[in-house]
């Protein structure tokens, strides 16, 4: 299953080029223990979306 997982990636056209792929960031869920409101990884932790200091910390 993985490997056609990968094959069927790796087939989609777009602007990822071998060696560019830093990582994948899951980012979804309501965050219902949270509170309602935005979806969790909308919602600001020291200013920023979550979201955002996820991808900052795979910056190479």
């Amino acid at each position: 299953m993985a490997d056609k997982t990968l094959r069927n990636f790796a087939s989609v056209p777009g602007p990822v080029r071998s060696g560019a792929l830093v990582g994948v960031v899951l980012a979804g869920g309501e965050g219902k223990r949270m509170g309602p409101g935005l979806l969790k990884p909308l919602r600001r932790l020291a200013g920023r979306p979550m979201v955002a200091h996820v991808v900052g910390r795979l910056r190479p």
